[in-house]
This record gives C-alpha cells, structure tokens and sequence, in this order.
C-alpha cells in the first residue's frame, strides 16, 4: 500500500498543469490507438504530448535564466551606486534591494528580511547565493564575502567588473538560446510529423502497414520509437546550456572559506583589472 503522503503528492501533481498534460496525453493515445492499432506508436504519440514541456522547455528555462541574470547585472549596479554614497554593505543591501529586477524580487526580499533580522551578513549572502542557485550569483557573492572581510575600500570597482562581465554573460546565453530556437523547432516538427506520418499511413494506406499490426511489426516499431525517443533524449541534451558548476555549495563552500580566511585580501582591491573571468570569480592578478 502506497503511503499516505504519496498520494497527497500524487493528488497534487494532477490537480495542476501536469494532470491536464496526462489527460491530454492519454486522450491522444487512445486515438492514434484506435486510428493504427499500434500500441508503440500509441504509447510514443500519449507520452510526447505529457511530458512535451520536458522535452521542449529548456527554451522557457534559458529565458528564466537570462532574466534573472539581467536582474543580477542590475542589482550589483545598483549596489554600487548604493555604496557609492558612504553606505555600508549592510545598509546597502536592502537598499539595492527595493528596487531590484521582478525575477529577482523573491531572493531578494528574503535577504532584506534576513539582514532586518540581525542574521549575520556573510551568512546572509551565502544564502542569498542559494536561493539563487547560479554560479554568477556565487561570483557576486564571493566578491561581497572578501570585502566584507577584508573591509576592503574597492568593492565599487569590483563591483563594477563583476556587473559588466554579469552583462557579457547575458549577451553570451542570448546568442547561444538564439543559435539553438531554430534546432528546438526542427527537432518538434520532425516529431510531429513522424507521428502524423505513421497514422496516416496505417490509415490510408492500410495494405501497405498491414504487417505493422502483427506481433513481429509491433516489435518492430516499438524498436523504432525506442530509437528515436533516444535520439531526441540526445537532442534535448544537447540543446541545453551547460553552466559551471556553483563553489558556494557544500565542500566547495568550505574550502572556500578557508582559503578566503588564509587570505583575506585576495585581490578585491580593485587596483588591477577587473579580475573576471567566464564561469570563475578569478581574483585581482596583484594579490598574487
């Protein structure tokens, strides 16, 4: 017997998009069944038309993603601009904060609340690197960490770079999501069309798929859907934009701390260049 948060699960999955997306699925495996009498085909066409967001949703998630990265680029400016005023990082923060990017407004908010509540600011930050869950928020992160640490006079700089290289990031993701649209495209109308092929085929053209509908044809197809739900798995993989993996979490956090505590000034001054680079936070060349 299932248990009982399970089925409260279960309940709640239906209840929302995903149980439309089964009903629909169901409802056009059950026609392409009864239009062919192949159950492979039947299976493939239901299935495609459930988890279709899965398939084709990295499109929606890269979109996400560059929005809250545009939000990340404006709050460090404005953070800037905030410490600019003699503030101090911790009176800076909310401030930057009410006037943050909507996709960021969530995050952002809790970290306001979180400083209101005399929670301590790196602690603050790590979880704000958290809730973001992205390596170029760890970099921004990572950069307000040491300063505060080091009570370090050049953060506007640094901030300055970090802001300029989080709007290159941006521009990056947008020409690689622009190159990959018109594959996700192909990728649905061959999809669509091999299933509209095979139903009309097993409709209108009923001798010729007659051996479709024994045993042997079934297995048949059913290796040619295996194959091609692979070679679309393959695609959708592909399709997606791989980012560096975050160093603010877990061991990575640790040793992060630790080195940053044997050196607490580790190039945040500024005075050498921005000290950026793509997916890392590389700091300042003159601390070396």
């Amino acid at each position: 017997m299932a248990p009982p948060g399970l089925w409260s699960r279960a309940r709640v999955l239906l209840a929302g998009p995903a149980g439309l997306r089964i009903a629909c699925g169901v409802g056009v495996g059950l026609v392409v069944l009864l239009l062919t009498r192949w159950v492979p085909v039947a299976v493939a066409a239901g299935a495609a038309v459930a988890v279709w967001p899965a398939l084709f949703g990295a499109a929606a998630e890269q979109r996400v993603s560059i929005q809250r990265l545009e939000g990340l680029a404006a709050w460090v400016e404005g953070l800037r601009d905030a410490i600019a005023t003699s503030r101090g990082l911790p009176e800076a923060l909310p401030a930057a904060s009410a006037r943050a990017h909507p996709a960021l407004a969530g995050p952002l908010q809790q970290l306001t609340a979180r400083i209101e509540a005399r929670e301590p600011i790196e602690a603050v930050l790590r979880r704000l690197a958290d809730d973001l869950d992205d390596p170029i928020a760890d970099q921004a992160v990572a950069a307000l960490i040491l300063n505060y640490r080091a009570q370090g006079r050049q953060l506007k700089t640094a901030l300055t770079a970090l802001a300029a290289a989080t709007r290159r990031e941006v521009e990056t993701r947008r020409a690689v999501e622009s190159d990959r649209r018109s594959t996700r495209r192909a990728v649905a109308l061959i999809m669509t069309a091999t299933v509209a092929v095979m139903v009309a085929m097993a409709v209108f053209v009923r001798d010729y798929a007659a051996p479709y509908a024994t045993p042997t044809g079934q297995l048949v197809l059913a290796v040619v859907v295996a194959l091609l739900a692979a070679g679309f798995a393959v695609i959708r993989t592909l399709s997606r934009y791989r980012t560096p993996d975050r160093f603010l979490t877990g061991h990575h956090s640790q040793n992060f701390a630790q080195n940053s505590l044997s050196t607490p000034t580790a190039g945040l001054n500024g005075s050498h260049g921005s000290g950026i680079s793509h997916g890392r936070w590389s700091f300042s060349d003159g601390a070396r």
